[in-house]
């Protein structure tokens, strides 16, 4: 999204507010989906709480979708937000990236819940829901200010790849905690929900690898030089980002080398551990997500 300040701090905010709403529902569907259908054994898929979460979260990432429509036309004429009624005086701004993702979602969102349904009793819905869900996921990738970026495949490659890989570290985070509201009450459950966090780990791992490469790829083509990482807000807020990442990579690490091994033995100290530290990350990569979506509406030319 391109960055155009109005005189109206309230329509700035409400711009990036909903476009943090976009990133984290479209992103925690995503990463849902992801953990319900290839993370959970497919004999605790009709347990588990995840299910009907996710529906929750593309709706919130459509609406939030729709309603930048508006308020981006509001922010490109210069108009206050008292203004959002008078449609004759921001008709005319429509910023064209942000209808077209809105129409593109009009189509995905529906589509992708009833493929959801579909899913659980037709291979054919299990054959179309990967791709449709992916498209939902792309959607803040039309707007973004990557848009302008070259060259255009890469730079889209690289932005989707980024995405994706966040829906798989965030939407497993989420997943887990919901799992883990309630703590395995025998041994057996604790075994098998072990096995759950364990084959999570795994993508994590891999999540975040794929993360830093496509994250490195998209700074090196936004940024002319290295010192627009100091010069300017845009550069400031990467940092501040990757900062955080690392963070919550450090959570994990220590969830991963300390708690993982001993969670099948049923101590509840350790389930109850792993259950703030998982917060704890989620907690940070929501702040990143946050960072994210300004970011969008700051090209790395914005100094102040």
């Amino acid at each position: 999204m391109q960055d155009f300040p109005t005189e109206d701090p309230t329509v700035n905010a409400t711009v990036d507010w909903l476009t943090g709403c976009q990133y984290v529902g479209l992103i925690a569907f995503a990463g849902l989906m992801v953990f319900e259908r290839w993370i959970v054994p497919a004999d605790q898929r009709r347990k588990t709480v995840v299910r009907g979460v996710p529906s929750v979260f593309l709706l919130v990432g459509t609406a939030a979708t729709l309603l930048l429509v508006p308020f981006t036309a509001l922010r490109i004429a210069g108009r206050p937000f008292s203004a959002v009624w008078d449609i004759s005086g921001w008709g005319p701004y429509l910023y064209p990236p942000s209808v077209q993702a809105a129409m593109v979602l009009l189509v995905a969102a529906p589509t992708a819940l009833l493929l959801m349904r579909a899913a659980e009793v037709a291979r054919w819905g299990r054959f179309f829901l990967p791709p449709v869900v992916l498209a939902c996921l792309g959607i803040p990738v039309l707007s973004g200010h990557t848009r302008s970026q070259q060259p255009a495949w890469l730079i889209f490659a690289a932005d989707l790849t980024h995405l994706a890989v966040a829906a798989l570290w965030l939407g497993g985070l989420l997943g887990l905690l919901l799992l883990l509201g309630r703590l395995p009450a025998t041994p057996a459950d604790a075994r098998k929900l072990a096995a759950v966090v364990i084959r999570f780990s795994g993508f994590a791992l891999v999540s975040v690898v794929l993360l830093a490469a496509s994250g490195a790829s998209m700074a090196v083509l936004i940024l002319d030089e290295p010192a627009q990482l100091l010069s300017g807000s845009y550069g400031r807020m990467l940092l501040i980002k990757v900062g955080l990442v690392l963070a919550a990579v450090t959570v994990a690490l220590w969830n991963r080398t300390c708690l993982l091994r001993h969670l099948a033995a049923f101590s509840g100290a350790e389930w109850s551990t792993l259950r703030r530290t998982l917060a704890y990350e989620l907690l940070l990569l929501l702040v990143v997500v946050a960072i994210t979506a300004v970011l969008t509406g700051t090209g790395p030319g914005h100094t102040h």
